[in-house]
């Protein structure tokens, strides 16, 4: 049994008596949204369903919403995106049953989610003028931006920059909405950044309008724990640069001169 389960799945569950079911030990990695997911689940697992239908079930929000209260914490125009659940399908590794369907293995990862992401958590958000939805919603961009080193760093960027009302332009938003993406993609063209969506933060003003990825807890943390030297009122942080790809690390400036300065420096590297 599990804590997943609902009542009539735990009778079931007794009822059958079966002593032994094969279980499939499955990693979900943070930054992984719900179309690679589907695919890491059905290829490299080889669990008994197609990606289509793993995709088609994590569209179905009014399906969990009771069970999961937290999910009514999601704005009504996010039913006007493909997936409403994005963000929420806890990155973990897992024991999945071989014969799991996609319905078990969300609900699995569901309660996952209802677990760590804590009441200290919730509270601090409140404290923050955020609800958890936007918790979220900026952690999955900050975990696809940087590596977890920087996420605090990343973070006060971020917060100085709604806090002003200077766009996010983070890539990592653009490389959700690519038709032909790849994942961390560095080099945006400039048509990139002027996709027409909800998610494009070159686009619009603000957060996106949902997760693009299942965040893990520490970008989630750091969301809440921003880098507070980074915030100062008279030099905050508005801008950061990829210094090498194959490291990570990246530039941080307060000044758009400096920025571009930094761009100049190392855009070699990018190529």
């Amino acid at each position: 049994l599990s804590k997943s389960m609902t009542m009539q799945e735990m009778i079931d569950e007794l009822m059958t008596g079966q002593v032994s079911v094969t279980t499939v030990l499955a990693t979900i990695r943070e930054g992984d949204d719900i179309r690679t997911i589907a695919s890491r689940l059905v290829n490299e697992y080889n669990l008994n369903f197609t990606e289509e239908q793993f995709i088609e079930e994590a569209k179905k929000i009014d399906k969990y919403i009771d069970d999961y209260p937290f999910l009514k914490d999601i704005p009504e125009e996010r039913g006007e995106v493909d997936f409403p659940m994005e963000g929420y399908l806890f990155p973990e590794t897992y024991y999945f049953y071989a014969d799991s369907n996609p319905e078990r293995i969300i609900r699995t990862m569901l309660g996952e989610f209802d677990s760590k992401f804590t009441q200290e958590m919730r509270d601090l958000a409140d404290q923050k003028g955020m609800t958890m939805d936007e918790v979220v919603i900026l952690g999955s961009v900050i975990q696809n931006e940087a590596i977890p080193e920087e996420f605090t760093k990343v973070s006060a960027v971020f917060h100085n920059r709604l806090k002003i009302d200077m766009r996010l332009q983070a890539d990592a938003t653009i490389n959700y909405i690519l038709p032909d993406r790849e994942v961390n993609q560095v080099n945006l063209t400039i048509e990139d950044t002027k996709i027409p969506s909800p998610y494009n933060t070159y686009h619009v003003d603000g957060l996106p309008i949902g997760p693009i990825s299942s965040p893990g807890l520490d970008a989630m943390k750091a969301v809440l724990n921003p880098f507070e030297e980074y915030m100062g009122e008279d030099e905050p942080m508005l801008y950061y640069v990829l210094m090498d790809p194959e490291v990570g690390l990246h530039a941080f400036n307060s000044t758009l001169e400096g920025h571009k300065s930094d761009k100049q420096k190392y855009e070699v590297n990018w190529k």
